[in-house]
Parts: C-alpha cells; sequence; structure tokens
C-alpha cells in the first residue's frame, strides 16, 4: 500500500501544471489523508492520557504477616497526580477508571523456622486477591513474580502484602511494583 501510494503522489505530481495540486486531481487522496491525520491524533490522545507508575523498596525490610511492601520510591510515572500514598505506604490509588497491566516482582528470603513459604500477595481494595508470588523452602535470596490484567475503578487500591512474619523483602531493583493503563 506504501508503495502504491508513493506511485500515485509521484505521477500525479507529474501530471499537475503549476497551478493545480496533487489534491485538485485526487480529492480523494485528500480525504484519505485527512482521515488518517484525525485517526492519529485521537490515537495519540488516547495514549497520552494512559497513566503508568513503576516503584522500587528503598530498603531491604523484613516484613510482619499482612504487612505492606514498602514500594515507595516512584522510579517513573505519567498520568498519576496523588501518589501520596505510594510513597507514604506503597499502596497505589487509582484515579482513572480502566484495565490496568499490574506486575511485580519480590527478591526475598526467610529463615525456615519463621516462614517455610513466603508469599507476596497482591491484594486489590485490601480484601480481593488478584495474584501472588510464592517461594518455597530455603533461607537464600530468590525472586519471584507475578501478573495480570484487571479493571480498576477510580478511588481502588492496589498493594503487595507479605502473608507470614519474618519475610525479608531485597530493595531497589530487586523488587518493582509496576502498574500500567492499558485501557
Amino acid at each position: 500500500m506504501k508503495v502504491q501510494f508513493l506511485i500515485v503522489f509521484f505521477l500525479a505530481a507529474v501530471r499537475c501544471q503549476t497551478t493545480e495540486s496533487v489534491f485538485d486531481l485526487y480529492p480523494e487522496l485528500k480525504r484519505t489523508i485527512d482521515g488518517l491525520e484525525s485517526e492519529i491524533k485521537t490515537l495519540k490522545a488516547k495514549i497520552d492520557t494512559r497513566a503508568f507508575l513503576t516503584a522500587w523498596v528503598p530498603d531491604s525490610k523484613t516484613m510482619s504477616k499482612n504487612g505492606v511492601i514498602p514500594f515507595t520510591i516512584i522510579k517513573a510515572m505519567h498520568g498519576v497526580r496523588n501518589v501520596s500514598t505510594m510513597t507514604s505506604r506503597g499502596v497505589f490509588t487509582c484515579e482513572k477508571t480502566g484495565y490496568y497491566f499490574v506486575s511485580f516482582f519480590v527478591t526475598s528470603k526467610s529463615p525456615l523456622i519463621l516462614a517455610p513459604v513466603t508469599l507476596a500477595i497482591l491484594y486489590k481494595n485490601k480484601y480481593d486477591i488478584l495474584a501472588r508470588a510464592t517461594k518455597r523452602g530455603g533461607d537464600d535470596y530468590e525472586t519471584n513474580a507475578a501478573m495480570t490484567i484487571t479493571q480498576l475503578n477510580k478511588g481502588d487500591s492496589l498493594s503487595v502484602r507479605a502473608r507470614f512474619d519474618g519475610m525479608n523483602v531485597y530493595n531497589t531493583y530487586d523488587s518493582v511494583f509496576t502498574i500500567l493503563q492499558i485501557y
């Protein structure tokens, strides 16, 4: 299609006299181009209004049972105005209703005596479990991840919590929470 367009454009340019334009000879070409420009503007506006946020855990931390993992250091963000609950507690609050891709990975270890299994669980509004990352046995660091797509309404919250006491969460780029509005 691209080659056909260029050939038509070239032939029209050759046929044009000084007072005519390609669009005078081929008005349907002008309508097609105008339509494409309009579609591009609409798509760009949709993309520009989508929200995303990525946050890290600032320091290694030993979690208590059901404690919110503190993804409080924002590394990238667009379209999110109020990040106070994120930067203070690691809880994302949705500002725009839509569908979101949500992922997290947590590098953790736990002494076997305290917790033979470590679970990091993604919650929506404190009670709805959306996904979980599980590590079984061993007291060495291991990275586990979970991801999902979910519908969020304005005011909904997302948080990642430790299921058991004693889960040691490693910091910075080893534990990351990302929320991306996809629709």
